[in-house]
Formats: C-alpha cells, structure tokens, sequence
C-alpha cells in the first residue's frame, strides 16, 4: 500500500467520523428542515433537482414536506464541487 492510499484510508476515516458527529449534533437541534426553509435556503430549483436526483428525500407529514438537513447541505456541497 502507498502513502497516498494510507491517506486517502485515513482521511476516509475522519470524514466518517465527522459525519457521524455532525448527524448527532443534528439530532439534538431538530434533523428535518420544512420545504419553504429548503427552497429559501438552496434554491427551489435545486432542491427540486436533488430530489428528481434521489439525492434528498422528501418526507410529508401532513400537509407539510420536510427534508433531511444533512442531505441537503451534502447535496449543497456536492453541487459547489
């Protein structure tokens, strides 16, 4: 194994872990954000696209849509790259 692969395993490792803070931490401040906050937030034809894409998964409750707020800053991430 070389250095890079060393790295590349270890780096893996943090932003596991730091994700799994990160959802934890979520979970004590509330996880789902409503959709108007989404599309305020990240943009309606974004949001909308994630979701089209299966990255984001809409979850209704009511007559209310709620999103994962991990996923949506995930997808924001991803789209920035």
């Amino acid at each position: 194994m070389t250095t890079i692969e060393n790295y590349s395993d270890e780096i893996m490792d943090v932003l596991t872990r730091a994700e799994i803070l990160f959802r934890k931490m979520n979970r004590a401040i509330g996880h789902q954000v409503g959709q108007s906050t989404a599309y305020r937030q990240y943009g309606r034809g974004r949001v909308n696209r994630w979701a089209r894409e299966g990255k984001i998964h809409p979850v209704k409750q009511g007559n209310r849509i709620y999103y994962d707020s991990y996923d949506l800053l995930k997808s924001s991430r991803e789209n920035q790259l």
